[in-house]
């Protein structure tokens, strides 16, 4: 009888198995017979500034074309595909498109079931040989015309110091900020900023920046969650609010901005400086059988030139 039972069991598992490669096949074949949906940040976005400005049509010399300067000719100017406003909705869109492909922080995706991250020229993200145009910075901006307010400076320094600096790398970034130092926070409340400080930007900064917040938190005895007003809604409203600009009632002695871009910055009002580094990660939906991908091909479907997953899977 347990003979009968470890064979009976023996034989379900290589049904479910056989199953499960059938069902990933048809998937796959599915998917190969699809158009493709090019999803891309909102303009304003740092994220989709710099995609931009680094994809390319993989020329040389006064040939190479970037999908910036393609979008600046007369009658492109529209990519290909849709736009998702924020990272949460790109990667909320590839998750239930299985037809579709964006771009995303590699930390925010890395370890998502659901994705299936791409290398590019046969590299992975963060291996020597992936494009260094997509490595990226994230920015920390404010009004350089005005004191902070005390819990904002507070902030301010607890995020660059070696408390700050280590949540940065638990959360799987390289850390910035040159030689920080131990934070120490008074240990009653500071007179003097009766409102909230106001964090505006990013939505690739935003999760970094959240366990940033949750940990001032935890080390300061008399903060509170309430202390903090916070709202991610792109590279563009960080780099207004932080260079003394005026974003969702945001006050530039309060206020702290993000960007995930350094190259989208206008520092002329702003002191700033780079909290991590990161690197952008191209995602497709896991049923997709694509592995890799080239810089020509990421061009030629952000300009609408390849519209079929056959032309690139089978390429």
């Amino acid at each position: 009888m347990k003979k009968l039972t470890k064979l009976f069991l023996l034989m379900v598992v290589i049904i479910v198995s056989i199953v499960a490669v059938l069902g990933f096949t048809a998937c796959a074949n599915d998917v190969i017979d699809m158009q493709i949906i090019a999803v891309s940040r909102e303009s304003g976005s740092g994220t989709r500034s710099q995609w931009d400005s680094s994809i390319h049509n993989n020329l040389d010399g006064g040939a190479r074309v970037t999908l910036a300067s393609w979008l600046a000719q007369p009658g492109n100017s529209q990519l290909a595909g849709e736009m998702q406003n924020g990272q949460p909705g790109v990667v909320t869109r590839i998750r239930s498109q299985r037809n579709a492909i964006g771009y995303a922080s590699l930390s925010a995706v890395e370890n998502d079931s659901n994705l299936r991250v791409l290398n590019i020229g046969g590299f992975a993200p963060g291996a020597t040989g992936y494009p260094t145009a997509l490595a990226r910075d994230y920015v920390i901006l404010t009004y350089e015309n005005v004191d902070l307010l005390p819990i904002s400076q507070l902030f301010l320094d607890f995020i660059q110091s070696t408390q700050g600096q280590a949540i940065v790398e638990g959360e799987g970034y390289d850390f910035s900020v040159s030689n920080p130092i131990p934070f120490t926070a008074p240990t009653s409340r500071p007179s003097g900023q009766t409102g909230p400080v106001q964090v505006r930007g990013s939505t690739s900064v935003e999760p970094v920046m959240q366990e940033l917040i949750d940990g001032f938190v935890a080390a300061v005895s008399w903060a509170v969650v309430g202390d903090f007003d916070f709202q991610a809604g792109g590279s563009g409203q960080g780099v207004t609010a932080g260079s003394g600009g005026t974003i969702q009632g945001s006050e530039p002695n309060r206020t702290i901005g993000m960007s995930s871009n350094a190259a989208h910055i206008d520092t002329a009002n702003a002191s700033t400086f780079f909290l991590a580094q990161d690197t952008m990660a191209v995602i497709v939906h896991r049923d997709n059988p694509l592995t890799n991908i080239t810089m020509e091909q990421l061009f030629a479907i952000y300009t609408g030139a390849a519209t079929a997953w056959r032309d690139i899977i089978e390429a």
